[in-house]
Order: structure tokens, then C-alpha cells, then sequence
């Protein structure tokens, strides 16, 4: 989901731009073929390429990263985690909490976006969670 949403903000971007991925390799000093692959859902750019990707594009990475134009809601402003999957296996418990936006299960406790959709992520109401014993299913909202 990431993925996808990244290469649809960098076409969203140049198409607005009336730039072509030449001149934007150009710009960025990325190849057309790297640049090309990222579109693609191929490969996932590091810090570094990101930020040339951002510099070219004359946007700060959250511009790129978080669809703010969202038909569903703004994903730059955060939501808050306040629920939690408890697993239970062989009597030990694992907690994992769940995205807000999508549902899904998040890799890390305390990161600051959710890795499937991007959601801006708050854990401020994390203590009072509700605890659910039956794995949620993602929603698909793009």
C-alpha cells in the first residue's frame, strides 16, 4: 500500500508539473531506470534517495509519503492508537496494536506512521486501549 501510494504521489506530482521522469532524473541525480522502478512498485527509495526525489520535486517528504488530499481524511494530522490484538499462544500473550486508518497490525510499537497506509500515528490514548481477541481485517480505503 505504501509503495503504491508513493509512485501514484510522484506521477501526481510530475503530471502536475508537466515534467517527464528525464527531467526529473536530471534534477535529482537518481537514474531514469531507478527512478522508473520506484514508480513501479520495484524498489523503495532510501533516505537518501528519497530526499533527492523531494529536492527535484520542490516538496518536503511528507508531501510525497502522506497522501494529504485523501478522499477519506487527511492523514497528515494524526489518529490515535487505542486499539490492541492479543494473541494468545501455548498461554503466552502478545499485544499488537492496530492502525487506526487501515486496521492492520502495526510492526512497532510507537512508530510515528502506520507502514501500510501512511496514517499519521499518535499513541497518546494508547493506555486506555481496547483490548480485541479476533485479528482484524485490513481496510482497503484507497
Amino acid at each position: 500500500m505504501f509503495v503504491k501510494e508513493l509512485a501514484s504521489n510522484i506521477l501526481k506530482v510530475i503530471d502536475e508539473n508537466n515534467m517527464t521522469l528525464e527531467s526529473l532524473s536530471e534534477k535529482s541525480g537518481l537514474s531514469r531506470r531507478f527512478i522508473n522502478n520506484i514508480i513501479s512498485g520495484k524498489q523503495v527509495p532510501t533516505i537518501n534517495s528519497l530526499e533527492k526525489l523531494c529536492s527535484a520535486l520542490e516538496l518536503e517528504p511528507n508531501d510525497l509519503l502522506i497522501n494529504c488530499k485523501s478522499k477519506d481524511k487527511d492523514r497528515s494530522v494524526a489518529m490515535y492508537v487505542n486499539t490492541v490484538y492479543c494473541n494468545k499462544r501455548e498461554n503466552i500473550y502478545t499485544y499488537t496494536p492496530i492502525c487506526p486508518y487501515c486496521n492492520s497490525l502495526l510492526q512497532n510499537h510507537w512508530q510515528s506512521y502506520c507502514d501500510n497506509c501512511g496514517q499519521k500515528l499518535s499513541w497518546k490514548h494508547l493506555i486506555n486501549s481496547n483490548v480485541i481477541m479476533k485479528k482484524p481485517q485490513k481496510n482497503f480505503k484507497d
